[in-house]
């Protein structure tokens, strides 16, 4: 008698728990393993090279089953022309008909006689073409991200981008657009959007990140791509729900924050950005527009670092608009504390870039405090309950002084979700989160040192209930103490104990990671 299979929700949860590539080596086990492992085989096409094997997978979407798997279509064409490539190819050109000019004019060939010049095609031309019917196929595609940097733009791959704005592709079904590319290519990849804004009726999320190039950048570049970045946010105003913009790039971004219209139904807004006064000479120009979506504003992230590794950092700039000293001039509104969020659910946010500018918050206990790591946020985001602060490691002091501010007028806090980074790791730590948090769920803690007894301390009070939520619910066999104090090798990770509230409650995932050098 065949054995039942598993519900898909239990094979889910169990997938949850393993590497990705599990799921490929198990295809052939079951039906429902079968379907999920060609889910995640064909959720995501890549369109990098314009080879055989790239034919071979535009000619797999002919097939029913497998178009309707794909939902993302990743873009970096490495097949273009570099931008100096196609520089020299178009002087190239020049010089040899101009050549031809001369010869001709000499055997007294007229310029009636001249056929007209016809650009030859693209070598890329096919592939291309291939692709746009390719996508046309799959209905189910809402997410494409296009990676565009020192490469000409030539007209063949202009057309593919353009035929996927069109009702009868890619247009009508889009969700997620991400584009990372440099000034340059900011208006000529946006523009077309604009023109089929009527097309892209269900577009909610745009990820814009601004790259740096091999080539010099006029001012007027960047005014040209500000003004497609704030034509592309109004024309899709009304339906855009999350804004993600990185820039590698020093280059006054206030302006940019002032044109930015009123999204109605916003709910994210990710930056990352280098703080500077170049970059940020206004610094309530942010400030402002985060007002001006404080009913509607769910998540926030805000990081002083962009996407790509940079050699530019952030300087004071960042730290007087996170948490300036004394109060700004009535009525105006300048940095973070002058906000009031009470739709936040979510924040993420640097506390600042370098340790060099001897302030808050790495400093040693006796050091004398010169402002707390962040405004009270029980007054700025009064309804948070998920808190991320990775950037920085911070004290037991200075995540005391967060931890406090989080306390509400009503009483208590609401936090349910904690990710936190601390030089060492001790048991004052959990004394804490046990008294202040009591909502707690899932609390995240990146380490570099543990205290003499934490290990002891953990698994002890875990087993004895001493604390309210600490209840162990593992089934693999504990370390000792001494094994806990003893992982600190590269590579090492503190296990993962998986604790559980009183019964009635919801569980507490905690997670301790270990990040010595």
């Amino acid at each position: 008698m065949p054995t039942p299979d598993l519900p898909v929700e239990l094979w889910l949860e169990i997938l949850g728990l393993l590497p990705r590539s599990t799921l490929h080596k198990m295809i052939g086990i079951n039906r429902t393993l079968f379907e999920l492992a060609l889910d995640d085989i064909y959720r995501e096409i890549r369109f990098i090279n314009d080879d055989k094997e790239m034919v071979k997978s535009f000619k797999q979407l002919k097939h029913t089953n497998i178009a309707n798997r794909v939902q993302h279509l990743f873009i970096r064409p490495a097949f273009l022309p570099g931008m100096d490539e196609d520089e020299q190819r178009g002087s190239f050109r020049k010089i040899l008909s101009s050549g031809l000019t001369c010869v001709k004019s000499c055997l007294g060939i007229t310029s009636g006689s001249e056929a007209p010049e016809v650009a030859p095609p693209s070598p890329s031309s096919k592939i291309l073409e291939a692709a746009s019917k390719a996508v046309k196929l799959c209905p189910n595609l809402r997410e494409i991200t296009i990676v565009l940097y020192d490469h000409a733009l030539t007209a063949a791959f202009a057309v593919f981008l353009n035929s996927m704005w069109s009702l009868d592709s890619v247009a009508p079904n889009l969700l997620k657009l991400n584009i990372d590319t440099t000034l340059v290519k900011i208006p000529l990849l946006l523009n077309p959007l604009i023109l089929c804004a009527e097309q892209l009726t269900n577009l909610e999320e745009i990820d814009i990140t601004l790259s740096v190039t091999r080539f010099r950048q006029p001012e007027e570049e960047y005014r040209r791509a500000k003004l497609a970045i704030q034509s592309f946010l109004t024309v899709f105003k009304g339906t855009i729900r999350s804004v993600t913009l990185s820039s590698s790039l020093i280059v006054d971004l206030s302006s940019l924050y002032d044109g930015f219209p009123i999204l109605t139904k916003l709910r994210k807004f990710d930056l990352r950005a280098i703080f500077r006064n170049e970059t940020l000479p206004d610094v309530g120009s942010l400030t402002r527009f985060l007002s001006k979506h404080a009913s509607t504003l769910e998540h926030l992230v805000v990081k002083t670092r962009p996407r790509a590794a940079t050699i530019e950092r952030s300087d004071e700039t960042y730290i007087k608009w996170l948490n300036p000293i004394g109060k700004p001039a009535s009525g105006k509104q300048h940095g973070f504390p002058q906000l009031v969020l009470p739709a936040l659910r979510s924040l993420d946010i640097s506390l600042r870039e370098s340790d060099q500018l001897g302030m808050w918050p790495y400093t040693p206990e006796s050091t004398p405090k010169q402002r707390p790591p962040l405004p009270p946020l029980s007054r700025v985001t009064p309804n948070i309950t998920s808190l991320t602060l990775q950037d920085v490691r911070l004290t037991f002091a200075r995540v005391s002084e967060v931890v406090k501010s989080l306390r509400r007028r009503e009483g208590g806090t609401i936090l349910e979700s904690l990710n936190v980074s601390v030089d060492v790791l001790t048991p004052q730590f959990f004394d804490l989160f046990s008294s202040e948090l009591p909502r707690l769920r899932s609390l995240t803690v990146d380490h570099i040192d543990l205290s003499s007894s934490v290990g002891e301390y953990v698994l002890r009070d875990a087993v004895s209930h001493s604390h309210p939520f600490f209840e162990l619910a593992t089934d693999f066999p504990l370390p000792s103490p001494v094994d806990l104090l003893s992982q600190r090798h590269p590579g090492s990770q503190i296990p993962q104990l998986a604790v559980a509230l009183p019964p009635g409650d919801e569980a507490l995932v905690l997670k301790l990671f270990s990040s010595t050098p």
